[in-house]
């Protein structure tokens, strides 16, 4: 059997023990993901060759076909798997396997496997950990396979080799063979395009059976070198919507069959296995044709057929696909905490943006980098909070730059717990965590909005104490790995912003990163991110090389969150993108109120006994009993006083009020005693700063 091991390991949780001052009750590794993929060598060694494929027209061949097709990265990320920066693909073992010495220069990507292997062209990210970045499972960043149903990319091997292409549907991310499926390819020594329609497994009765249906979030391309091991370069890869993007016409005045071919010069002389620039996009058959380019990515390019007596019938086409940018408002966020209220942004220019470090070693400062080094496996960073706490309804896009030394390894031993995660405290002590942030090798942002759902946002096995809540926190801390040795880390910056605000004109920026002249933009303000849909802002815009700006008069707009969608047009190509984060308009919530909230729902009387039910919080004690005061003032003018304290449960309160304690509901009876008229008022007693509040007067009649 042909068994591609995956390399990110399982790892069973480490003692609860802690060294400092606060405890994570339990830190749960980020779980493994695939042990094995059982691939026959059978199956492999027949596997399809992907570059048959039969043109399919649905456009009249025009000046106007231009448009390249639609892609899922280029739609989902406004960034084509084009091997330009290295959020393209992740080089780290784990979504790769047996691939060494990575590069990615030039739009190239080239690694060497040393035995069978994988590269995760969309990675689903760890089952367990939080989902960042381009993660497949990240919500919203699935792939729709009934929208993107042909799967194209331009590769070289070293060698004639065998392989295939596996994908996902496993929830969170995790893998296994039950939630799995894919299609045998094989490579071909040089470079080759390859164009391939999934559709049922190939391999369903060895334990994958899902077909290329619903939506995907794991891609992955498998190698089987063997021992002998193999070179792998990727120039561009692809997962299209066929149809989407010109067709051409073709000729081929001597009949038969022969293969389509593209062309990014004009010369055939270069046209070998040995060069890049060229490929077929399959076989055609007859004099002449139509053909759907939306495999290729966009360019200019020649579109021929290649026969025994060489290339016949080149035309030119240019593919055009704009790259919609909204700069801001976008994911990071707008106003930085720590510069706006502290003065002092958290840069690492000096030792005043840490508050204090434990479990760590030979600390340095400089050039806007804090670096330290591991003494136990609990390393941890507590940045400078000013005295007023830190206001998370405000603030809660959370971003770090960091990098390590060694490898990614997310391993429970010395040279493993690539992983850090984020801690915070409340007034009464509730402690929040984040489950555990993979960070993979190399400096890198990491960006978490902290206002995400609990259930996806905060570890398994803690207490569910959200981010965002009607009370400061007091204290924010950085673990920055697990690694049971010494391993040297550095911060760069921390920043933790606002949403971008507005209540009046907001100067929008945004950008085509494929710039070409001949564009328009449309710019949409949408209250989700389906459809583009919403209210359009404005249209026809001529879009200009570099950084635009629209403004955005919001008078009238009614206040809400709002995601701003951007749409260019150039010829026939077209391409809509949405602001990373969202645009609020009207005003930030006002100050905390150190005052506590509560109600009095019911009361019941037996005979001279009135039992009183209601719930109270304070923001000053979120998670612990809080006390209500329930004062009799009886016929004759006098009154009496009854202590309750909240402890009964109210998960219908915990609900609706994110921060509140699960036992914020008080009940108890109060002996009334006299016949006659008595004014029974609930007041919810104040803990800490604030003040005592009524909760309501109601007039009771003892017969």
């Amino acid at each position: 059997m042909l068994s591609p091991h995956s390399v990110a390991p399982s790892a069973p949780s480490p003692s609860s023990s802690r060294r400092g001052p606060w405890s994570r009750l339990s830190r749960r590794r980020p779980t493994g993901r695939l042990t094995r993929l059982l691939v026959p060598v059978a199956l492999v060694a027949a596997a399809v060759v992907p570059a048959l494929w039969t043109a399919a027209p649905t456009q009249a061949d025009t000046a106007a076909l231009s448009a390249a097709g639609r892609d899922y990265a280029n739609d989902m990320f406004g960034d084509p798997w084009d091997y330009s920066n290295p959020s393209d693909l992740l080089t780290d073992a784990g979504p790769t396997q047996n691939a060494t010495g990575s590069t990615m220069a030039n739009g190239i990507f080239t690694t060497h496997f040393t035995n069978n292997g994988y590269v995760a062209p969309l990675w689903g990210g760890y089952s367990d950990p939080l989902k960042t970045g381009h993660d497949g499972s990240r919500a919203g960043q699935a792939l729709d396979t009934s929208r993107y149903r042909t799967i194209a990319f331009e590769a070289w091997s070293s060698r004639d080799v065998a392989g295939n292409v596996f994908w996902y549907n496993c929830p969170n991310g995790a893998v296994a063979a039950s939630c799995g499926g894919g299609m045998s390819v094989k490579l071909y020594a040089g470079w080759h395009t390859y164009v391939l329609h999934p559709g049922a497994s190939q391999f369903g009765s060895f334990g994958y059976p899902v077909g290329w249906s619903g939506t995907l979030n794991g891609l992955w391309l498998a190698v089987y070198p063997g021992s002998a091991g193999s070179a792998l370069m990727l120039d561009w890869f692809r997962v299209v919507q066929p149809g989407s993007g010109a067709a051409t016409s073709w000729t081929n005045q001597y009949g038969g069959s022969g293969q389509l071919v593209w062309d990014a010069d004009g010369s055939d002389t270069n046209n070998t296995y040995g060069t890049s620039g060229w490929g077929s996009l399959g076989t055609v058959s007859g004099t002449s044709g139509s053909a759907d380019l939306s495999p290729l990515p966009a360019g200019t390019y020649r579109i021929g057929v290649q026969t025994g007596h060489g290339f016949t019938g080149w035309r030119s086409v240019t593919l055009v696909q704009p790259r919609p940018q909204v700069l801001t408002p976008n994911e990071q966020g707008d106003k930085d905490y720590a510069t706006t209220v502290l003065g002092n942004p958290w840069d690492f220019n000096g030792s005043d943006d840490v508050w204090r470090t434990y479990n760590a070693t030979n600390l340095t400062w400089g050039g806007g980098a804090f670096s330290a080094t591991n003494t136990t496996d609990d390393p941890n960073v507590y940045l400078n909070v000013g005295a007023g706490g830190i206001d998370t309804r405000i603030y809660h896009h959370l971003t770090i730059t960091e990098s390590y030394q060694g490898p990614f390894d997310l391993r429970m031993a010395v040279g493993g717990g690539s992983h850090g995660r984020w801690l915070w405290l409340y007034p009464n002590n509730a402690l929040g965590q984040t489950a555990a942030v993979v960070t993979y090798s190399g400096t890198r942002n990491v960006t978490i909005d902290m206002s995400q759902p609990s259930s996806t946002l905060l570890a398994p096995t803690m207490a569910k104490v959200p981010f965002i809540a009607d009370s400061p926190i007091l204290r924010l801390r950085w673990d920055p790995n697990e690694d049971m040795g010494a391993r040297r880390w550095t911060m760069y910056d921390v920043k933790l912003r606002s949403d971008f605000q507005t209540t009046g004109t907001f100067p929008i920026t945004w950008q085509d990163n494929a710039y070409a002249p001949g564009g328009t933009a449309t710019l949409v303000a949408d209250t989700d991110r389906v459809g583009c849909n919403g209210t359009t802002i404005a249209a026809g815009v001529p879009v200009q090389a570099g950084v635009n700006t629209t403004s955005w008069n919001t008078a009238g707009v009614p206040y809400g969150k709002y995601w701003l969608c951007l749409r260019i047009q150039r010829g026939s190509g077209s391409t809509t993108a949405y602001a990373g984060g969202v645009l609020q308009v009207g005003p930030f919530p006002s100050a905390y109120s150190p005052n506590p909230l509560a109600r009095w729902d019911s009361s019941s009387l037996s005979g001279t006994n009135l039992t009183v039910r209601g719930w109270s919080i304070d923001a000053n004690l979120l998670w612990g009993q809080v006390p209500v005061d329930v004062l009799d003032v009886r016929p004759d003018g006098s009154a009496s006083a009854m202590r309750l304290w909240t402890g009964q449960p109210r998960p219908d309160v915990s609900g609706k009020i994110t921060e509140a304690w699960p036992y914020s509901g008080y009940q108890g009876t109060v002996p009334l005693g006299v016949r006659g008229h008595h004014t029974v008022c609930v007041v919810a007693a104040n803990v800490g700063a604030g003040a005592n509040q009524t909760v309501a007067c109601r007039g009771v009649d003892v017969p």
